[in-house]
């Protein structure tokens, strides 16, 4: 089974949604709430999500990362107004699906379909847009941090490990146990921690303690379910504003509607061009790994996209 996480945000900044961090004992139940499985086509993954007022309504967004959706995508030849031929790029429609928890037990679930509003195979970040309106009752809340947390902080990851049917919402501990690990094989750098993960936690949400969001896990080894790799906060941010979308991490003017429609929704740097892939694109290699270290037990392991 692949895997993958989605994650969703929340926003403290005056003009988002407004809210606040739950109490110590509550925090675990506050990642569940604001946790969701993503299902596209046979691929499960993990999502985190966000709240944002656009044109004064609420409307919810989702962090996942960009391989969870990636079979989606497709390209089509278009026809713009002055009679040209140009390739636009499409993604089918993944699923949001909510675990619904009452006193400790599962009591149903609420599933919404989502757009896929921009994407980076490169970052290995997506956003997308629930297309029912005030869908998310919660909303995630970014850590500020501009540097990496402490080595040794202690962490929480929620995610779907091994699909919504196995571990949806599932809330696991860990600490940080590195901070700027550089794979020549793989984009940017990455924080590694030790959350229990597994296929199906691609995309979710790794917070601090007090429920502040500082990343997004994607990277891990097969095999080892404690070694595992997160796109930065940081590294998210630098995507955002690159990308005029600040929102996406609670800073910044809320978008309106005029402004989210414009948006394209594939990163100008992605890896895959639209004038050289078909239809439909296949999604990214399924072992973009970086080297393994040297002559160690980790020589036996697979790395890979969080896959088991």
């Amino acid at each position: 089974m692949k895997s993958f996480i989605c994650f969703l945000v929340f926003v403290f900044a005056s003009s988002f949604a407004f809210a606040a961090l739950p109490q110590k004992d509550d925090v675990a139940a506050y990642l569940q709430e604001i946790s969701v499985t993503i299902k596209a086509g046979s691929a499960q993954g993990s999502g985190t999500l966000l709240v944002v007022h656009v044109d004064g309504k609420p409307v919810t967004f989702c962090w996942t990362a960009a391989h969870v959706v990636a079979s989606l995508r497709s390209q089509k030849e278009v026809v713009t107004a002055d009679g040209q031929t140009r390739k636009a790029i499409t993604f089918s429609d993944p699923e949001i699906v909510q675990e619904e928890i009452e006193d400790g037990s599962r009591v149903g679930e609420r599933k919404m379909l989502a757009k896929v509003l921009l994407y980076s195979d490169k970052e290995d970040l997506a956003i997308l847009r629930v297309r029912k309106k005030g869908f998310a009752r919660t909303s995630v809340v970014f850590s500020n941090l501009k540097v990496a947390p402490k080595v040794g902080s202690e962490l929480f990851h929620c995610g779907s490990p091994g699909g919504q049917e196995v571990g949806a919402n599932s809330v696991t501990p860990g600490i940080v146990a590195q901070v700027g690990r550089i794979f020549p094989e793989r984009f940017g750098d990455f924080d590694q921690v030790t959350c229990a993960a597994m296929g199906g936690s691609s995309g979710g949400g790794v917070y601090l303690r007090d429920g502040h969001y500082i990343g997004m896990l994607t990277l891990g080894i097969t095999g080892a379910d404690s070694f595992h790799y997160i796109v930065p906060i940081r590294r998210m941010r630098n995507w955002a504003e690159k990308q005029h979308v600040l929102w996406a991490i609670g800073e910044g003017k809320t978008p309106t509607e005029d402004e989210l429609s414009k948006i394209p929704v594939e990163d100008p740097g992605a890896r895959f061009s639209a004038e050289k892939t078909t239809t439909p694109v296949p999604p990214p290699p399924a072992l973009p790994s970086p080297p393994t270290p040297p002559k160690s037990a980790v020589d036996k392991l697979n790395w890979a996209i969080i896959k088991k």
